[in-house]
């Protein structure tokens, strides 16, 4: 029965219009598309005001920047009705309504003299807008959180929700929040992509996704200045026709490995057209669904020339200085060396000056003038081979890396170098390891290293007599390290000096251009090694260098 002074609604026969309507506006909002979703909603509002005679029909957000208010994003009602505000606090106008709409219940007022003391807010609030009933229904979407509120009101009369009325009610909230929640993902999908695109554009990297059918699904600006084409032109076009047979050819071979699955990284040179090659490095990330099925690949390729035009540039210039550095160094080792050539020299001479006297002899001893000619011999190649030495040393190369004997290399510069510690009457000995692996290394660079840290333990004795001056050169394995050492016992590295005389131009000498220890650095860093120093516990300091052992070590073979 109908409550006394409330007219009774939704009659079998009155029920019927509506339900056809829902079907309606069910069937429309199935695939309708976003942006028509607002429009469709005003129009749902009105007819089911007017079929069910109805004075306002709103629909309430919650603000995302402040949960506790209420925006009006929809409304239908008659001119000369009170109207609520486009924003308001729910929690402060209708206290009682919103605690039980926001949590997930739908409220249905026949009339306002049924609500307790505790609505007692409400009441008012509703008076305010001329509401004598209303139903009001939370939305949500699936089983997510409540975003907001479909009402339906009544003005000019009290009026009997029946149950069937409230559930239609539910099942029109259903549809428009569903509707608005799809709306809202693609919103939200639309300025993730255009936040994509902006990031995506301002970059000089080629990035793009491509399908199973290897079809352009999104690629940036990029593409304009590589091949011509904007991202707008490329959409749906295959890899081939975009970017060119030439290219295709060349990246071919990646692309199947990544559509089969696998993540390809991978550099080379490719011909653009019209003679323009570029150095390419590439990534390609393939997308898998949950099943392992490859749904298309993401692409990042960047044009990497002018950092390899660079990077050529930087070697050519260090192997510059690298030979600018041992040139100065054979300058200050000028005189050493001169009395290392002369005494091979002037014993030729004076091995020549003998035989030309034996020979002048009546009977010459020809047995004595052999041995004075293989003296001779053995001189001039003691000459050529200090004269090797330099020519090595000196010689503007580029960095060859080959297995090297790192005792030999020690080996050769003691050779280079006796004759100077001899002037400064310096005692060299070696502790060199028999076993040593070979290294992979540039044969003159760690040439240099050696001889700048055997000159460097030279002058730090300066200051030291005579009978305690001595240099050890020691090499090693370690902790599958090749180690080497060259010690001293001179006056040791400052405290506070620290990494400052690995610094360039950082040095103690009066003369020097405290470029030596800087390269050395260099040298071994580029050599995957280390460079550092200790001051001995007694008295002078020990600079060590490591360098790896090389995987394929075990196939490196002395000869």
């Amino acid at each position: 029965m109908a409550q006394s002074g409330i007219k009774p609604y939704a009659a079998l026969h009155e029920l019927l219009p509506f339900e056809r309507l829902l079907a309606e506006i069910s069937t429309l909002f199935i695939n309708l598309p976003a942006d028509q979703i607002d429009k469709e909603i005003d129009g749902a509002q009105r007819r089911i005001c007017e079929l069910l005679d109805i004075d306002r029909s709103t629909l309430w957000i919650i603000s995302e920047d402040d949960p506790g208010t209420l925006l009006l994003a929809h409304i239908y009602q008659p001119p000369g009705i009170p109207s609520p505000p486009e924003r308001m606090s729910a929690r402060d106008s209708f206290p009682w309504t919103t605690q039980k709409v926001l949590g997930g219940e739908t409220v249905a007022i026949s009339k306002m003299t049924e609500l307790s003391a505790e609505a007692g807010r409400d009441r008012e609030n509703y008076r305010l807008y001329g509401t004598q009933s209303t139903v009001l229904v939370p939305l949500s979407a699936g089983r997510g959180r409540v975003f907001g509120a479909l009402s339906f009101a009544v003005t000019h009369e009290e009026r009997d929700w029946q149950k069937t009325v409230v559930q239609q009610f539910q099942l029109v909230a259903q549809i428009f929040a569903n509707a608005l929640a799809r709306k809202r993902a693609e919103l939200e999908l639309v300025k993730s992509e255009q936040r994509l695109r902006l990031i995506t554009n301002a970059l000089p990297v080629l990035i793009a996704y491509v399908d199973s059918d290897q079809r352009y699904r999104f690629n940036n600006e990029t593409y304009r200045a590589w091949f011509g084409i904007s991202p707008e032109e490329a959409f749906g076009r295959t890899m081939r026709e975009v970017v060119g047979e030439r290219f295709y050819r060349s990246v071919l071979p990646h692309l199947e490995r990544a559509l089969s699955g696998e993540q390809v990284r991978y550099a080379q040179d490719i011909e653009l057209g019209e003679g323009r090659t570029v150095s390419l490095e590439a990534i390609y990330v393939p997308d898998m669904d949950e099943g392992g099925f490859v749904r298309g690949l993401y692409v990042l390729a960047m044009d990497v020339s002018d950092r390899n035009h660079a990077k050529q540039e930087s070697k050519r210039l260090q192997d510059e200085l690298l030979h600018a550095s041992r040139i100065s160094t054979m300058g200050e080792l000028a005189g050493a060396l001169a009395h290392e050539i002369n005494q091979p020299l002037s014993a030729i001479m004076s091995n020549a000056q003998a035989a030309k006297r034996y020979l002048n002899a009546p009977v010459p001893d020809m047995e004595e003038i052999k041995e004075i000619l293989n003296d001779i011999v053995q001189e001039d190649a003691r000459a050529g081979e200090v004269i090797n030495r330099l020519r090595a040393l000196l010689k503007k190369t580029k960095t060859e890396l080959e297995p090297l004997d790192l005792n030999l290399v020690f080996r050769e510069v003691v050779g280079l170098l006796h004759s100077d510690a001899v002037i400064r009457d310096v005692t060299v000995s070696t502790e060199l390891d028999p076993s040593l692996p070979l290294v992979s290394g540039d044969r003159i660079q760690l040439q240099q290293v050696a001889l700048n840290l055997m000159l460097n333990a030279f002058e730090a004795m300066n200051e030291r007599s005579n009978k305690e001056r001595w240099v050890l050169i020691q090499t090693g394995l370690k902790d599958s390290q090749i180690l080497a050492a060259v010690a001293d016992n001179g006056k040791g590295i400052p405290i506070g000096g620290g990494q400052k005389i690995f610094n360039a131009f950082f040095t103690s000498k009066p003369q020097g251009l405290g470029m030596g220890l800087s390269i050395c650095r260099s040298i071994i860093n580029s050599h995957h090694g280390q460079l550092w120093f200790e001051n001995n516990p007694d008295r002078g300091a020990t600079f060590y260098f490591s360098l790896p052992v090389p995987a394929v070590e075990k196939n490196l073979k002395r000869e």
